[in-house]
């Protein structure tokens, strides 16, 4: 089958990042004999840099995987006009150049595409291709986290517009894939025809963690920090504001005041990354701030940590995030302060514990359980290892290349509405 990506967002495999959906979407499909085309942006999202436009020639991804850079408008702020912009720029241009290319028979849509889904419809309708939509996060509920608090109850009301949009476009489909069960529940809410859908879990590479090498530098310097502490805590990813940044540094100035035996190891780089690199200058006897390390060395990151943390904002939107399987390979107990399916897959498989989110104190507090019971910690540990097992990519990645040809082998596609 000739099958289609269509997804402004994520980086290519030798770019160096963790490997994103599109990617390990694109590999099984290949691995099956299909051949594939993944409609990227030109515009990088994490780097708010320009990559080439037109076919890109990626030596990671197998030869049946072809990838076209899509011209897109540039944005700042990830919350802004310019974002809205820039993605109906992607979605008129991604039209112009699709009717260049003979039809797929089915699409693959990565959503959020509020802004870019009306010219991929406009497209499925003329050649009649099948459409399933690949929930990846929530818009418009994302839009209420930037709201005043006052406003935030008043969300629904405000976005309707956008709501009803992503209603219509999900009847449009012929089936609904989700990086988890709550929005795969929350997208399908209010539609009268039950479509074929599927929980594809964002997953994490197994083999590629075995087979990462240890970066003898980095493991020595980090070595060194971690004989000084009882419990090492690690927040490894983007470092802005939806992630609860303030949280993470009133943890460490509460660590260093009270002279507790616990280190804090940050990696990453964002918006808030001057605030780290502040804070390391008065209390570098409690946290290291390593920067962005490529991907190859977080086996050896998380290798010298004990607890991997999820420090959300309040009202934050996200179920299932990427670090939670990079923290369960990397053998490490989970800190979290979300509430959707990830609060109870903690529960269940023992893998952590959950904190009030925003709390300082009491991230605190979990994290000193944890440091007075270290067969606790122990137990915690061995149980992220066995759980990674489930969130294997290659099996979760094959579900979706199967889905996929179960609903190219149904019904006839259903016009948009």
């Amino acid at each position: 089958m000739k099958i289609w990506i269509v997804n402004p967002y994520g980086a290519l495999p030798s770019e160096g990042w963790r490997e994103y959906r599109s990617s390990m979407i694109a590999k099984a499909l290949a691995s099956k004999g299909h051949k594939v085309i993944w409609w990227i942006s030109d515009f990088d999202h994490r780097s708010k840099t320009y990559r080439g436009t037109g076919d890109i020639q990626d030596p990671l991804l197998s030869s049946g995987v072809r990838v076209v850079s899509v011209h897109a408008s540039r944005y700042i702020k990830n919350i802004s006009l310019g974002r809205i912009r820039y993605e109906e720029s992607y979605g008129k241009e991604f039209k112009r150049l699709a009717l260049l290319e003979d039809p797929p028979d089915v699409i693959v849509m990565g959503d959020p595409s509020l802004f870019f889904s009306k010219n991929v419809l406009e497209y499925r309708n003329l050649v009649g291709s099948k459409l399933i939509l690949d929930v990846i996060d929530l818009w418009p509920e994302l839009f209420a986290v930037a709201l005043p608090k006052g406003m935030k109850i008043l969300h629904k009301f405000l976005f309707h517009k956008y709501y009803k949009r992503r209603r219509d476009l999900v009847r449009a489909c012929d089936g609904v894939i989700a990086v988890s069960r709550d929005y795969l529940k929350i997208v399908l809410q209010g539609q009268s025809n039950l479509m074929p859908n599927l929980v594809v879990y964002w997953g994490v590479n197994l083999h590629e963690h075995e087979m990462s090498p240890i970066n003898t530098e980095l493991d020595n310097e980090l070595r060194a920090f971690r004989n000084e502490f009882s419990l090492i805590a690690v927040y490894a990813g983007t470092l802005g504001d939806a992630y609860d940044m303030d949280i993470i540094i009133a943890a460490i100035k509460i660590a260093k005041a009270r002279n507790l035996r616990i280190g804090f190891i940050v990696a990453g780089n964002g918006p808030r990354n001057d605030s780290f690199s502040k804070l390391l200058q008065s209390h570098s006897s409690h946290m290291k701030f390593v920067g962005v390390l490529p991907s190859s060395d977080m086996a050896t990151l998380y290798s010298n940590c004990d607890v991997g943390l999820m420090t959300y904002v309040y009202g934050s939107t996200v179920a299932m995030p990427i670090k939670f399987y990079d923290y369960l390979v990397g053998g490490l107990a989970i800190l979290n302060s979300l509430d959707m399916d990830v609060h109870q897959a903690i529960i269940e498989h023992n893998v952590g514990l959950n904190y009030q989110s925003m709390n300082a104190d009491d991230l605190i507090n979990k994290l000193g359980e944890l440091v007075s019971d270290k067969s606790k910690l122990a137990l915690l540990k061995e149980n992220s290892k066995m759980l990674a097992i489930t969130y294997d990519a290659r099996p979760q990645y094959q579900n979706f290349s199967d889905f996929i040809e179960r609903v190219v082998r149904g019904e006839k596609s259903r016009a948009s509405v």
